[in-house]
């Protein structure tokens, strides 16, 4: 298997009740493990479900709504500024349907390259907002934003293929 895409495209989607089911339980995740789990912290599983979802539906206009909105619902649980999250989420979002469209997501090496990538330009813009636009001081740590990618990468690689038999070709 090639890394980029030489057959006629395959669009997959999720039934909306599985897809607000996974949506609940990785916002469930991220609100409750990290107090009982200290590494759990490193952790972002609704990020790795806005890699995941508009990456299969090839969709820009999906993958930055659902981004979006994914990113909101993280915003209102948490005691951060509204609409930070809903803005990285977004353009993850974006950029994993336009990955979507190019690349071959069915490789694993593909699947890890584009997870590590995507989790390094959440955090490197998360904290740009943080830090350039809101005036917050906010240090940048390029060690736990590598760290996080790592584990996200090892995370994402054993979900997605969980994820890959809840969707139906359209």
């Amino acid at each position: 298997m090639g890394l980029y895409r030489h057959r006629p495209k395959e669009a997959f989607r999720a039934h909306p009740a599985v897809l607000s089911l996974i949506v609940f339980a990785s916002l469930l995740l991220e609100v409750t493990l990290p107090p009982t789990l200290q590494v759990a912290q490193l952790f972002q599983f609704p990020l790795l479900v806005t890699i995941y979802f508009p990456m299969i539906r090839e969709n820009k206009m999906f993958g930055t709504a659902f981004g979006a909105s994914v990113g909101l619902l993280e915003d209102a649980l948490s005691h951060g500024y509204l609409g930070q999250m809903g803005m990285t989420k977004a353009l993850v979002g974006y950029l994993a349907a336009a990955a979507g469209l190019k690349l071959e997501f069915d490789n694993l090496l593909v699947r890890g390259v584009l997870i590590g990538v995507l989790v390094l330009i959440h955090n490197t813009f998360f904290y740009l907002l943080t830090h350039q636009l809101l005036g917050l001081p906010a240090p940048f740590e390029l060690i736990h934003i590598l760290t996080a990618a790592l584990v996200n990468i090892a995370i994402g690689l054993i979900l997605f293929p969980l994820f890959d038999r809840l969707r139906k070709q359209v």
